[in-house]
């Protein structure tokens, strides 16, 4: 068994350009088939079947919530990784523009900006 790894001391990150380490992840969830309609899920040809995703990103740095969100089972991995990259790069630009400090004239925002 190899010995575990540390996690990285702040002063040691400090001195690296990495500013964020977000994680995401989604997990699928099977429902009652009545829910098909407004869930959908892949019935493999045994009929309307209902499930959904449950989807979680984090920054490790910062500690903060990034996204969460509710999808049907139907929506795939990739699609919501790509919307995650947008949403990231919008909060960055925002955040950029705006600055490090909350105020009342930011707009409100599902994304927890790390300083934000």
């Amino acid at each position: 068994m190899s010995p575990r790894i540390p996690w990285p001391a702040p002063e040691v990150l400090e001195r690296t350009a990495i500013r964020r380490l977000v994680l995401e992840d989604a997990s699928g969830h099977v429902m009652p088939n009545s829910n098909a309609e407004n869930f959908p899920a892949h019935g493999n040809h045994h009929g309307a079947t209902a499930g959904m995703k449950i989807e979680l990103a984090c920054d490790l740095l910062a500690g903060t919530i990034i996204s969460h969100s509710l999808k049907a089972a139907t929506t795939k991995d990739k699609t919501i990784g790509s919307e995650l990259v947008v949403e990231i790069r919008r909060a960055t630009s925002c955040h950029e523009t705006w600055g490090t400090s909350a105020s009342a004239s930011s707009p409100p925002s599902r994304l927890a900006v790390p300083g934000g």
